[in-house]
């Protein structure tokens, strides 16, 4: 375990363990800690509250939180990822699914997990008795906490709806946007000032940009920013918001006389800031960009050739940094890349095709690599289902062993060093046939939750994994304020945690009682003390 500053001596496993000074220090309040919250200090120094009682007493070692579970039986989004995202003040986990069950009917629906695994509520949001499939599901949080939800039918009408996040009641009926085709991708973000922006091929052969509030009405109606000329193609879209709260619009265009890679900036109410501008003329055969952005920066990964992945590195205002170009063996599938930011660098992940290494690439603001590490792994990737996130000082990958018998794997890289912190670790399983898309996003106390759809049986599952041991210190004494120092100390037996604007910390002895708080309770028979980072 990492303090600020302060003074480390030798820790022993067990409940209560360790010498009187076995670890004294100071560190920083990752959150808000009120008198008798029950608190955890995590491997940066940071103290976080413990949100899941039932879990409260185990939580604190790697390992499955929440067991895979079936979401839907049968579903049609296929090749799409599954959408899922964490609610911050409760821990609940949304993920959201179509279904179909041919001319008898299809849907989309949307189901809530607490944080244990238990099913809360769900809502079926839209309904088709006609065999319309709904696909390319898509769940934003907007900026007074509703739920956007997007989606298009039979890749013809792209519709939304908003949805409270504690009840699943709907708030703005299901609406539509626009008409669409197949060859679409879109792409949706929420605002910083409020609402949403979405922007999407048309039935028209061009590229629309709509901008609607928090409540659903109209800011900006859909309105052609991109004209795409030739025979027709995938047009894939990324939206990314900026830090200067303008939002890049990136597209790769498969149309035949507008091919290749393209770039504009709108500010929040969808005015032009750059105009849509062509980067780069090749498409690298897929229809898959990935982007991401930091203080002042953005940067657009693709690929630009069959073994290529180009990326590109811009300035708020669009101007060129540079250019990284990766050339791998074995090619690169689709969806197999990442590009993700921290506040200083960009960090590249890929998977090869069905070879056992993944490729981590860290490049500066200027577009310049750093660094970049081949992670040899003991399993085959299959990298067509892969998805990274970048949390804190670490990257979680997780992705598709591809031998039989096929199943969910996760790695964890450091960023400093790109050095390996967590082998390959099974945490899911997977269907013989094949597999769709899968999506993790970072959960509490070092977690993910990830979603995933098998295409035979077909099923939307659910899983929430610990991917690092983290120690549940006991309960805080007094309130502190997120930023706040505070005092970590370990007695004979004791955990203790306290603001050091407070009064001396009161020991609780775990050799003699369990400890107890407002979010839950450590029994002295479960909790291991012992291997702190």
């Amino acid at each position: 375990m990492r303090f600020l500053s302060g003074e480390f001596g030798s820790t022993s496993a067990g409940y209560g363990g360790g010498s009187a000074n076995s670890i004294k220090g100071v560190g920083l309040a990752g959150e808000n800690v009120n008198k008798s919250d029950l608190v955890q200090i995590t491997p940066d120094g940071k103290s976080y509250l413990v949100r899941n009682a039932d879990n409260a007493a185990v939580a604190n070692k790697t390992g499955t939180i929440i067991p895979e579970t079936t979401v839907k039986a049968t579903h049609s989004n296929t090749y799409d990822r599954s959408p899922v995202i964490k609610l911050d003040d409760t821990g609940d986990i949304l993920t959201l699914t179509s279904y179909s069950t041919g001319t008898s009917g299809s849907g989309l629906v949307i189901y809530k997990y607490d944080s244990g695994g238990n099913l809360i509520d769900f809502n079926e949001v839209d309904k088709s008795t006609s065999g319309a499939v709904l696909r390319n599901p898509k769940i934003r949080k907007l900026s007074n906490g509703n739920l956007l939800i997007t989606w298009s039918i039979s890749l013809i009408e792209l519709r939304f709806m908003i949805m409270d996040p504690y009840t699943l009641d709907i708030i703005k009926s299901d609406t539509q946007i626009g008409t669409i085709t197949s060859n679409d991708r879109y792409d949706v973000t929420d605002l910083e000032n409020g609402g949403f922006m979405i922007c999407y091929l048309s039935s028209d052969g061009d590229q629309q940009l709509a901008v609607y509030d928090n409540v659903g009405d109209v800011v900006l109606a859909p309105e052609a920013k991109q004209i795409w000329a030739g025979a027709a193609g995938v047009v894939s879209t990324q939206l990314q918001k900026l830090s200067d709260g303008n939002v890049a619009v990136v597209c790769l265009s498969k149309f035949v006389s507008t091919k290749g890679l393209y770039i504009g900036i709108y500010n929040q109410i969808g005015a032009q800031v750059l105009a849509m501008t062509n980067i780069e003329t090749t498409d690298g055969g897929l229809h898959s960009v990935e982007t991401s952005s930091l203080n002042g920066y953005f940067a657009v990964a693709y690929r630009y050739v069959t073994s290529d992945l180009k990326t590109y590195v811009f300035n708020n205002a669009g101007a060129l940094q540079n250019t990284h170009i990766r050339t791998y063996t074995h090619g690169i599938y689709q969806m197999s890349f990442k590009i993700l930011a921290d506040q200083s660098n960009f960090y590249l992940f890929l998977a090869e095709g069905n070879q056992s290494a993944i490729y981590v690439a860290m490049l500066d603001v200027a577009g310049v690599l750093v660094s970049e590490r081949k992670v040899t792994i003991a399993y085959t990737v299959e990298g067509i289902y892969s998805d990274a996130f970048l949390h804190r000082d670490c990257i979680v990958f997780a992705y598709r062993e591809a031998l039989q018998p096929k199943k969910c794997m996760y790695t964890v890289v450091e960023t400093d060093t790109l050095l390996v912190k967590t082998q390959p670790t099974e945490f899911g399983s997977l269907p013989t046939s094949s597999g769709e898309k899968m999506a993790i996003i970072p959960c509490d106390d070092f977690s993910f939750a990830a979603a995933y759809e098998n295409v035979s049986p077909s099923a939307t599952n659910l899983i929430s994994v610990k991917y690092e041991d983290t120690a549940i210190q006991g309960v805080a004494e007094t309130s502190a304020a997120k930023g706040a120092v505070f005092v970590v100390g370990q007695g004979a037996g004791a955990q203790r945690i306290n603001a050091i604007s407070g009064t001396s910390p009161v020991a609780f002895d775990m050799t003699e009682t369990n400890i107890k708080g407002n979010a839950g309770t450590l029994t002295k028979n479960s909790v291991v003390l012992g291997g702190f980072k």
